[in-house]
């Protein structure tokens, strides 16, 4: 997946759309939904990043600024525009002392289309 430009590894993916306008409704016994539209989302998990790749994703996603996310290596969608929420971090001491690059960052992302 490619978000602002910026290749992320996943170790993880899974689709999570959002139905925009739902509603449902009974008449003469029979349920009946209806849904306007749907966007797309995804929810994933990056691969463990380094200090220098999480900042470039970050600075990537920016502060609820609105990104270009490319799925298609992933789904074969076509790119769509999108918000990034970054919902957790893990990290793991990949050997070394934490100032010395030795601490690797997994990030669990929320991508919703606008």
């Amino acid at each position: 997946m490619t978000i602002g430009g910026v290749p992320v590894p996943l170790t993880a993916l899974r689709r999570a759309d959002e139905a925009v306008g739902a509603r449902g409704r009974a008449e003469s016994g029979a349920h009946r939904s209806t849904v306007r539209a749907v966007k797309r989302g995804y929810e994933g998990t990056t691969a463990y990043l380094t200090a220098a790749e999480v900042a470039a994703l970050r600075a990537a996603i920016g502060l609820d600024a609105a990104v270009t996310v490319d799925p298609s290596a992933e789904d074969g969608t076509a790119p769509f525009t999108a918000v990034v929420e970054v919902r957790e971090a893990g990290f793991v001491n990949a050997g070394g002392p934490a100032g010395a690059g030795g601490v690797l960052q997994a990030l669990t992302l929320a991508v919703t289309e606008v």
